[in-house]
């Protein structure tokens, strides 16, 4: 399956030029789940996700993120 996926956090690792999402895994979740796990469940983990539906777009969340500055910071790893 050949996808764009499209983000503006300039300061995630995965930020590619004209706003595409480099990232070959990505993870998304409504906010409360998000707010609940801790940051090293992305992608690679999403077996272990609750259903989460939501009642719009605003409640929802990437898991992927991994700051460009500190790849490690809260135990965050890049995807492999």
């Amino acid at each position: 399956m050949n996808q764009e996926i499209y983000c503006s956090v300039t300061n995630c690792h995965y930020y590619g030029q004209g706003h595409k999402c480099t990232a070959e895994k990505i993870m998304v979740t409504s906010d409360p789940v998000a707010h609940k796990l801790p940051d090293t469940m992305d992608a690679l983990t999403s077996q272990e996700f609750p259903d989460s539906p939501v009642q719009s777009c605003m409640e929802s969340c990437c898991k992927t993120f991994v700051a460009k500055e500190d790849p490690t910071r809260d135990g965050v790893q890049k995807l492999q």
